[in-house]
């Protein structure tokens, strides 16, 4: 175990001195702070209302006005569109006025804007409001919390890609000659490995989803202890990373080369399954990465199952990784552990 620990710490030491491996390190703080700075600008598009039949044509004239209008034909109806995915703000007839339809969980601006319409028509002679939630939720748009899963996720990614690095000024080096006939065997070497992503998936993952949901949801509804689970989860997903890379690339410059094509996908596959549902969303199954990003976004979400998206992971991330770590024992000529 002295081992392990010995060549964590000297990966730790290579990640500090390269360049990239540091810009990857400090990374996801980074993305976190330009996504929260940049983020208002693309939650808050053009407003949309879903408005159920006989609704006072003066409201609707107004919504009208300032955004996207559904009309649906009643009540029930709305409210079910209401508690869609998306943010829409819901509008029905009273016997003496108009009721608004708020889930709980849209941006501010839609949760005000609603009041401000309908306090218009009220002010021109019009009846009275009545506001309703047609579901309780915390204050996390679609949009947020699919980029907060996403920002939760990367960390294990990084983690590989820098692991993948010290992988690669061992080549450089000439010290694989080396360790391929040490005491450390390649188990004890892919521990040390996976140990590496671990810790820093654990430091970074957690820190940046929580700096992601920092403001938006109350301290007291984070569920920390579940993201943490979520995150080991995201373990496979690092370690393919880092095996990947670590395997195929030579160099520096070949491993950038592999890393922009890896990233996509490692990125691309998630985020494609988080807006994907119905029945095209089981064409995701068989990736752990997938898995990944939803135990991350389970655990952002209250009273949401976590366990089952983290199970999922592990059972089709750890095929994958034996699969990779077999393929880069063989190209490194390590020797049998």
């Amino acid at each position: 175990m002295s081992r392990i620990f010995s060549f964590m710490a000297k990966d730790a030491r290579v990640a500090l001195r390269e360049n990239l491996a540091t810009y990857m390190l400090f990374g996801p703080i980074v993305l976190v702070l330009l996504t929260r700075l940049t983020l208002p600008f693309f939650t808050e598009p053009s407003p949309r209302f879903a408005v159920a039949a006989g609704t006072d044509p003066a409201v609707v004239e107004a919504l009208v006005r300032r955004g996207e209008v559904e009309t649906l034909p009643d009540r029930a109806a709305v409210v079910a569109r209401v508690n869609a995915e998306d943010d829409v703000a819901g509008f029905a007839p009273l016997d003496a006025g108009t009721e608004v339809l708020l889930e709980g969980n849209e941006p501010g601006y839609i949760q005000e804007l609603p009041g401000f319409i309908v306090d218009q028509a009220a002010a021109k002679g019009r009846a009275a409001v009545a506001f309703a939630h047609a579901d309780e939720g915390r204050s996390l748009g679609t949009i947020h919390a699919w980029l907060t899963a996403i920002m939760g996720y990367v960390a294990a990614v990084l983690g590989g890609t820098v692991v993948s690095l010290t992988v690669i000024d061992e080549k450089e080096g000439g010290t694989l000659a080396a360790l391929s006939s040490s005491p450390l065997g390649f188990g004890e070497y892919l521990t040390a490995k996976a140990l590496f992503i671990g810790l820093i998936a654990l430091a970074l993952g957690p820190a940046s989803a929580a700096g992601m949901l920092w403001g938006v949801v109350p301290l007291g509804e984070l569920r920390l202890g579940w993201l943490v689970v979520a995150t080991v989860a995201t373990f496979p997903t690092g370690l393919l990373m880092g095996a990947l890379v670590g395997a195929f690339a030579e160099d520096q410059l070949s491993a950038i080369g592999l890393l922009k094509g890896l990233l996509t996908v490692f990125s691309g596959v998630p985020f494609a399954g988080l807006a994907v549902t119905g029945a095209w969303a089981m064409a995701f199954a068989p990736f752990t990465l997938h898995w990944a990003c939803q135990a991350i976004f389970a655990a952002i979400q209250p009273d949401v199952d976590v366990l089952r998206p983290a199970l999922y992971a592990m059972l089709t991330g750890i095929p994958a990784v034996a699969a990779a770590a077999w393929v880069m024992r063989r190209r490194l000529g390590y020797a049998a552990a």
